[in-house]
């Protein structure tokens, strides 16, 4: 069991904050467990509204698990977590409304067209507005694609599909997991153009990714991620 003795290794990942109503996550030494195996053992972890974070870490540090947790959508075993305020095991109705995943698998429907899944998308949101229209042209979705079965788009198109599901969402939490996979450079500027905007809007923004290149430019914090636990942050110049 020396996976437990690290956990009181883990540094603490953030510059401390005034109030706690300025922290979108904070997380206290959770513990996931898929199986017998410590996805996350220990991690701790402070995130401010409105901050964008990158974590980084090879194939299996738990990267994916830890947004599925900070999404509700993974179980803690030990430890405490709160989300946007609320904590993560007695709140989680109020957290979905406001937290937004984006997985490495678009999660859309084939045999609909892009407008059919973002039309859908938006009443399972239960957003206010319809904003369809205007996510499309954020992400450079023309008419063509918007009318087009998902089963017939190409793998960028169905990710710029997925994107603007994303923007519709109107969330105030984003969890992105390999935003840019299957981006070309035009629909990665796209992505990068409305991560910056909706930070500046105090959208708070975690991305797992390997692009660092991508990444890093738009991300105030790098934090890496080795066997379950998070380690020293950088800040980005």
């Amino acid at each position: 069991m020396s996976w437990w003795i690290s956990t009181w290794a883990v540094s603490r990942l953030a510059e401390p904050v005034a109030n706690r109503e300025d922290l979108a996550c904070e997380l206290d030494q959770v513990v996931c467990l898929l199986g017998n195996y410590p996805a996350l053992a220990g991690v701790d972890l402070s995130v401010a509204v409105g901050e964008t974070v990158l974590i980084k870490g090879p194939n299996g540090a738990g990267k994916t698990t830890l947004l599925r947790c900070l999404a509700g959508l993974t179980p803690i075993h030990k430890g405490t977590a709160r989300i946007l305020g609320h904590d993560l095991e007695s709140g989680r109705g109020a957290i979905c409304r406001d937290v937004a995943i984006l997985s490495q698998s678009n999660h859309l429907y084939s045999d609909l067209s892009a407008d059919d899944n973002l039309a859908l998308y938006i009443r399972a949101s239960r957003v206010a507005t319809n904003k369809t229209d205007s996510v499309c042209e954020q992400m450079g979705i023309s008419s063509r694609v918007r009318s087009t079965k998902v089963r017939h788009l190409s793998t960028g198109q169905k990710r710029r599909v997925a994107i603007a599901c994303l923007l519709a969402r109107q969330a105030r939490l984003w969890l992105l997991d390999e935003p840019h996979s299957g981006l070309d450079w035009t629909g990665a500027g796209l992505l990068n153009e409305q991560l910056v905007d909706q930070s500046k809007a105090g959208t708070t923004i975690v991305i797992v990714s390997h692009d660092l290149e991508r990444v890093g430019k738009i991300a105030g914090r790098t934090l890496t991620m080795v066997g379950g636990t998070l380690g020293e942050d950088s800040r980005v110049p």
